[in-house]
């Protein structure tokens, strides 16, 4: 009974960032970078914004393309309301074009070609991380390498971004050749090894969950699903990176079976570097580790060197650019 009360008050006392309303193109333009929308259709009828950012050069050398994915409500803001150190405007600054996924129903992608978020609630929201992977994902993928015309991008997600980069891996395997390197901080996948009490209470309790949602709509900055978080509750309890669980009846129809199917990470080839902390309740070693191991190529697996370095300070920390971004950067320089 004890959840609701301790979850909005860790919003109370986390307080909201100082630039979390600021509108990202106003954001960027007011950083001195260029900023351009993009208007993205996913199969499933879901409107999509997607944000790129650039450093205007005089001359003509060729950036290298970077697609930046946000964890559960969050937003492309993520990358960029820390100032001048975020890492959007960190690898632009480096001569990357830098391109931002806003997953649906974020703010940016509160759009459908036939449902309203509001009056067809049932039908706009029914949705998981795993339509975010195969489709808005995937969308994004071939609409950018179109633009630049280029063969490949570098991939950085953090938290549900890199549950998505490895369901669309997982499930389309012909996908991994179009990421050069991918950096996963925070990497959400095995659930089961969290260390978050809270969560674990969570798990055992869907009315606690429902509680938990109405908490986190009144304080998080952007929109999220119930099956979103419905599905890493799901993870947590089976103790194994799975598809929805429909129920029996409903698994039996879509996975002829009745029991979800694991994502079968062994078909993620692309190079895969994966960033956690010590203090991450949700990503920590020993769920870092558990998915390095069933991973095929692992370019690097980097602990951050701060034992106080949380789940959201790979991006809001004071000293994320030397930590994290310096990091990511090295190693997308030398592949």
């Amino acid at each position: 009974m004890y959840l609701v009360p301790l979850l909005w008050l860790s919003c109370v006392l986390a307080g909201a960032h100082p630039n979390e309303n600021l509108a990202i193109v106003g954001f960027a333009t007011q950083y001195g970078y260029s900023i351009e929308v993009h208007t993205i259709h996913t199969p499933d009828g879901y409107i999509l914004q997607t944000h790129r950012i650039y450093q205007p050069r005089s001359d003509n050398k060729t950036k290298r393309v970077v697609l930046l994915a946000h964890g559960i409500a969050h937003r492309a803001d993520y990358f960029v309301v820390s100032g001048k150190n975020a890492l959007a405007f960190y690898l632009a600054e480096r001569d990357f074009d830098v391109w931002l996924l806003n997953a649906r129903g974020t703010k940016y992608s509160r759009r459908h070609e036939i449902f309203d978020p509001d009056k067809d609630a049932r039908k706009f929201w029914d949705f998981s991380w795993h339509e975010i992977g195969v489709y808005d994902l995937a969308e994004n993928l071939d609409y950018i390498l179109s633009k630049t015309a280029s063969n490949e991008l570098y991939y950085v997600g953090h938290s549900q971004g890199c549950t998505a980069l490895l369901v669309l891996l997982s499930e389309r395997p012909e996908v991994n050749d179009k990421i050069k390197m991918a950096a996963l901080t925070a990497p959400a996948a095995h659930l089961e090894l969290s260390a978050s009490p809270l969560w674990w209470l969570a798990a055992d309790s869907r009315e606690l969950l429902v509680g938990m949602i109405f908490v986190l709509a009144g304080c998080l900055p952007s929109g999220f699903s119930l099956r979103q978080l419905d599905h890493y509750l799901q993870i947590t309890k089976a103790g194994q990176f799975r598809q929805y669980d429909f129920g029996p009846p409903k698994n039996l129809r879509k996975y002829n079976r009745s029991t979800p199917p694991p994502y079968n990470l062994s078909n993620v080839r692309a190079p895969i570097a994966i960033l956690y902390a010590k203090n991450d309740p949700f990503a920590g070693l020993k769920s870092s580790k558990k998915l390095a191991d069933g991973l095929p190529t692992i370019a690097q697996f980097y602990e951050v060197p701060r034992e106080d370095f949380g789940h959201t300070d790979f991006a809001f920390a004071i000293n994320a650019k030397e930590l994290v971004n310096d990091v990511i950067y090295e190693l997308f320089d030398k592949n």
